[in-house]
């Protein structure tokens, strides 16, 4: 059985291959099908006649990490079809850190970032990514290395 068919709906094939309209079928977190239409019973059917049903998009140039941190999704980027963030762009970053450096920190990313109510506890990767992954987030997210956290973290700005 199925798990979920989305009938009638604007399906992109690809650059060459162009639209098509028709049934899209998942089980479980796979594509099952693609035909102009499934009949085989799943557990549910949505009608998204007319819409488009397209892989979800990546925003490669992301500043959601303290989004993230705090809601665990960012609600606009879902809403326009967005289910991939890359955060960590122009430098900007919160790890590693300095426990002794900690203020200096706050203080290069609160330009950009609302950091009221966020405790910076962690020090590297793997203990941000736990605080991200306790909010349970509703987007993939990728994170790298801002520049000038890692400078902070060596050398503060001297």
């Amino acid at each position: 059985m199925l798990d979920l068919i989305l009938k009638e709906g604007r399906i992109f094939l690809g650059q060459e291959e162009g639209w098509m309209k028709g049934d899209l079928a998942l089980k479980g977190d796979k594509i099952a099908l693609i035909a102009p239409e499934i009949s085989r019973p799943a557990r549910q059917t949505l009608s998204v006649k007319g819409r488009v049903v397209a892989p979800g998009l990546i925003d490669v140039h992301a500043h959601d990490e303290i989004e993230l941190l705090k809601t665990g999704t960012t609600r606009p980027k879902l809403a326009q079809g967005v289910t991939t963030v890359i955060c960590g762009n122009c430098g900007l970053g919160f790890f590693p850190l300095v426990p002794e450096k900690k203020e200096l920190l706050q203080d290069y990313n609160k330009g950009l970032f609302d950091l009221e109510g966020v405790n910076l506890d962690w020090l590297d990767l793997a203990g941000f990514l736990k605080r991200i992954e306790k909010k349970q987030p509703a987007i993939n997210a990728g994170f790298l290395v801002g520049h000038g956290a890692l400078r902070t973290a060596v050398m503060g700005f001297t």
